[in-house]
């Protein structure tokens, strides 16, 4: 019975499922078209300190606030005025991303831009100038308690968001929601019985006799 129920879902839906699918996959590919092409450019730091699990755990309990501190308007300001950019500490600020991993101690920044050159140059200034400051407050603390930064390696430039992908990611969202719709409109039908057939699935019973629909335009007028 289920799956007489789904094969009547399909042969009867199927359509609205496809043409919702089909339209969010033209809207996703035309809207990427339009769209400006953008850069992320990443790259990645190792926070090294003394090789003992105190230290270890001590600094990686230090990573995400180690990120945080890249997150402020001041330390956009220092790049724009490094690199000369026209643009403001808060727009600068929108375009960069930092994460932590607490389990290789390692600190990710990206930077999108519509130009890969501008974002490659934030991102690795950003990144030099992370590495100066702990060289700087390294100088406050004893060898063997100094926490070091390190690039790992030159910074990555990448297209984000290309119009295939885009495309391929809204006929994955048109097929959902075009289940939903489908699904929303069976269970619309479902609460009509519409044949003596589905009325004997329903109830478990056998249908005896049947009122006919009256033919109203073969009525005798009196």
């Amino acid at each position: 019975m289920e799956m007489q129920y789904i094969l009547r879902f399909i042969t009867q839906r199927w359509w609205i499922i496809a043409l919702i699918a089909v339209l969010t996959t033209i809207a996703a590919y035309g809207f990427s078209v339009l769209q400006p092409e953008r850069y992320r450019a990443s790259v990645q730091l190792i926070i090294l300190s003394r090789p003992d699990f105190g230290q270890t755990q001590a600094t990686r309990g230090l990573l995400h606030t180690y990120a945080s501190r890249f997150q402020s308007t001041q330390r956009m300001q220092y790049v724009i005025d490094e690199l000369q950019l026209d643009m403001t500490s808060g727009s600068m600020l929108g375009q960069v991303k930092v994460g932590a991993s607490t389990d290789s101690s390692i600190i990710t920044v990206e930077v999108e831009n519509s130009d890969p050159e501008i974002a490659k140059a934030i991102a690795y200034s950003l990144a030099l100038e992370f590495i100066q400051w702990r060289q700087d407050d390294n100088n406050n603390f004893r060898q063997e308690d100094r926490i070091r930064a390190e690039l790992l390696d030159e910074p990555q430039v990448r297209k984000v968001g290309s119009p295939l992908t885009n495309a391929v990611a809204g006929f994955v969202l048109g097929l959902a929601a075009g289940a939903l719709v489908a699904s929303a409109l069976e269970w619309l039908d479902s609460r009509f019985i519409r044949s003596s057939e589905e009325a004997e699935s329903l109830l478990g019973i056998s249908v005896v006799g049947v009122i006919p629909q009256i033919d109203k335009s073969k009525e005798v007028i009196r």
